[in-house]
């Protein structure tokens, strides 16, 4: 059993085999708030950076599924060299139908839904192995453009246009599953999606706790959200100037569309990501600050809308927006 000859040839020198960066997947395995000894499932895990560095960064015991012979032996050099063997277990076999022994917190695929026929089969193949209460993480591609001709899907690695659809039919399928926005897309997506589009130099304070709590599809209080969000190290409070609130680490997190973005209209990001570290800008978040559960109650997903004191007009939640038809029916702060 094997995957075709070509990918262990063209693939073989990397360590991920996903367009994300180890960046993204550690910011991903501190989102999801990973606690020592949580049980990992990773289905078509190719040379097992994610359960790896996840291991060595929180303490999680995993275990990665994946048909390449190479990749899965590769897989268990990267342990090794990073310590963690005792932690994580990579077995050679076929992950479409593999159901774990023991229930796992997180049950993922990270680009490879095609082993469950789709997003909706591997989120039921996925279910099978997740315990109470566990986190189904799933890695899917979607057009940001509709491909013109299958020539051009071709040449993006696609077999066809039909391999993939457009976000709002991805989010629509997740709607169909159950699943909200904010849990298919997380709310950290969310967030960065919106300073993207509305404030691209990271400054997202300019906006009120309402406008960035409604952005995310956050119900409860916004100034509540808000503080989790600093709480949990995904915003900084700027002690100087008017920034106010920040994105952590923006010009190392954000997509290289926003840098375009910021270069086309002749911006920078924040001056306070550019000062000197040992004279920080940001707030110290007191020891005593916990990092609370962003997970919605019953009461709070029933409250009324968000408004927003910054702007008369809500923010348009359509899904089909592109950023500049959300943006022409915002009323931008000064």
């Amino acid at each position: 059993m094997d995957i075709p000859r070509i990918f262990n040839i063209t693939e073989s020198a990397h360590r991920i085999h996903n367009p994300i960066t180890p960046e993204k997947l550690a910011t991903l395995g501190a989102a999801l708030r990973l606690e020592s000894g949580a049980r990992v499932l990773d289905l078509g895990s190719g040379s097992g950076e994610m359960l790896c560095t996840w291991a060595r960064d929180h303490g999680v015991i995993g275990t990665g599924i994946d048909m390449s012979a190479l990749f899965t032996e590769q897989a268990r050099r990267r342990a090794e060299e990073l310590g963690v063997a005792d932690h994580v277990t990579f077995i050679h076999g076929d992950a479409a139908g593999y159901v774990s022994d023991e229930k796992v917190s997180v049950a993922a695929c990270v680009g490879a839904t095609w082993i469950g026929g789709g997003v909706a089969g591997t989120i039921e193949l996925l279910a099978r192995s997740l315990r109470p209460g566990g986190i189904i993480l799933i890695g899917e591609p979607f057009w940001r453009r509709l491909p013109p001709t299958e020539d051009v899907a071709k040449g993006c690695l696609a077999h066809s246009i039909s391999d993939f659809v457009m976000l709002p039919e991805l989010l629509a399928s997740f709607d169909r599953l159950g699943c909200d926005r904010p849990t298919a897309l997380g709310y950290l997506t969310l967030l960065w999606d919106f300073c993207g589009e509305i404030a691209p130099r990271g400054d997202i304070g300019k906006w009120s706790d309402a406008a960035i709590a409604q952005a995310c599809d956050w119900r409860g209080d916004p100034s509540e959200f808000v503080l989790h969000l600093v709480g949990a190290g995904w915003l900084d409070e700027v002690k100087t100037g008017s920034d106010r609130l920040v994105v952590h680490d923006w010009p190392e997190h954000c997509e290289d569309w926003v840098r375009a973005k910021l270069k086309r209209s002749g911006q920078n990001f924040c001056e306070c990501y550019h000062r000197n570290p040992n004279a920080s800008p940001f707030r110290r978040r007191s020891d005593t600050v916990a990092t609370p559960s962003l997970q919605r109650s019953d009461t709070e997903a029933t409250t009324k809308p968000l408004s927003n004191p910054i702007q008369s007009n809500p923010i348009p939640t359509n899904p089909n927006l592109t950023g500049e038809e959300l943006v022409g029916q915002m009323s931008l702060p000064e």
